[in-house]
C-alpha cells in the first residue's frame, strides 16, 4: 500500500506491506490515513480454488530393463503423465533406461487453471547395474548395522546366506580387525544383480588410554567428554579431530597456561572411532579414540 501515512489492515498489522498465510476465501480491508487524519478504505477478496487431489497407481518400486510396458491408472482421469521412459499413459522401462526415474501425473481445473499433481519414483535395473548398499563401513563394541538391498525384488540371495531383504550386522559377528565383504544378488524377471559393501570389525585394542610421546588421551572409550594432556613444553597446541571419514570435528588450540590439559566435551557425537591430531612447535601426533 502507498499515499498514507499509517496503515492498519483487518489482520491488525500496521505496515505498508503484509504477507499471510491463506486457507479459504478472505476479505482483507486496509485503512489508511493521512498526517492531517483523513480515513481513507480499501479491500481485497481472496478466493480459494480447490483442486481434486491428484494420484496414481501401477507404477512398480523396480523394473527390469527387458520388463515389457507397464499400464499407469491416473485419478481423477484426464490428466497428463509425463517423466522418463513415459508413453502416454505407460511406462516403458527399456525407454526409460537404467537408473531411478520420477514420474508425476498431474490434472488441471479448467474453470480456474489450478493443478494438481502426484509424484512416484521407480529404478530400472539392467542386466549389470549394480544394487547400492553404501560407502564401506567401519563397526565399533556393541554396535550393529543393518544392510538394506531395496524393495521390489523377486528374491535376495546374501552371501550370509539369509534370503531376506535387510540382514542385521552385529559386532560379534566376526574378529576385531578384520574386513568382511558383504554381497547380496537381487533377482527380478530374469534380471540379476549384485551389491557389495565391505564392513570393517574395528580393534579396540591397543586403544584403551593413548599414550604418545606427546600427550596422553584419556578415558578412552569415553561418551564423547575427554582429557588431552600434553607432555611437551610449549606455549600452545592444536587438538583437531576427525571422523574415520574423514571430515573435520574439532579444530582448537589450546593456551598452556596454567598447564597443557583440556577438556573436551562433545557429547552430541555419534559412536565410533575418531582420530585425534596434535600439532605445535614440537611436532605432530596422532592416535585414535572411541566414543561408545
Amino acid at each position: 500500500a502507498s499515499g498514507a501515512e499509517t496503515y492498519l489492515w483487518s489482520t491488525e498489522d500496521t505496515t505498508s506491506t503484509i504477507s499471510m498465510i491463506v486457507e479459504s476465501d478472505t476479505l482483507v480491508i486496509l485503512t489508511g490515513e493521512s498526517s492531517d487524519g483523513c480515513k481513507s478504505n480499501d479491500s481485497i477478496k481472496i478466493n480459494i480454488f480447490t483442486v481434486e487431489q491428484a494420484s496414481f497407481t501401477g507404477l512398480l518400486p523396480i523394473y527390469c530393463i527387458n520388463d515389457p510396458a507397464e499400464t499407469l491408472v491416473g485419478f481423477p482421469d484426464g490428466g497428463d503423465f509425463a517423466g522418463a521412459g513415459i508413453v502416454g499413459n505407460q511406462f516403458k522401462p527399456s525407454l526409460a533406461g537404467t537408473g531411478k526415474h520420477l514420474i508425476k501425473y498431474t490434472i488441471t481445473d479448467d474453470v480456474n487453471n489450478c493443478q494438481s499433481i502426484a509424484i512416484d519414483s521407480t529404478t530400472v535395473y539392467g542386466l549389470d547395474t549394480p544394487i547400492d548398499l553404501g560407502d564401506d563401513l567401519y563397526i565399533f563394541p556393541f554396535q550393529n548395522i543393518e544392510l538394506v538391498a531395496g524393495e521390489g525384488f523377486d528374491n535376495y540371495y546374501w552371501s550370509t546366506g539369509s534370503k531376506y531383504r535387510n540382514i542385521n550386522v552385529y559386532y560379534e559377528d566376526n574378529p576385531p580387525g578384520s574386513t568382511i565383504r558383504y554381497v547380496v544378488i537381487g533377482v527380478i524377471n530374469g534380471c540379476t544383480n549384485q551389491g557389495e559393501v565391505n564392513i570393517t570389525f574395528v580393534d579396540p585394542e591397543g586403544i584403551g588410554e593413548v599414550n604418545s610421546e606427546n600427550y596422553i588421551i584419556y578415558p578412552n572409550p569415553n561418551r564423547g567428554t575427554f582429557t588431552v594432556s600434553y607432555l611437551e613444553d610449549v606455549r600452545e597446541f592444536k587438538i583437531i579431530l576427525y571422523d574415520y571419514h574423514g571430515r573435520l570435528i574439532l579444530n582448537q588450540t589450546i593456551d598452556c597456561i596454567p598447564d597443557c590439559k583440556a577438556k573436551i566435551d562433545l557429547p552430541k557425537l555419534s559412536k565410533g572411532l575418531y582420530l585425534l591430531k596434535t600439532i605445535s612447535d614440537k611436532g605432530v601426533s596422532s592416535g585414535k579414540i572411541i566414543i561408545n
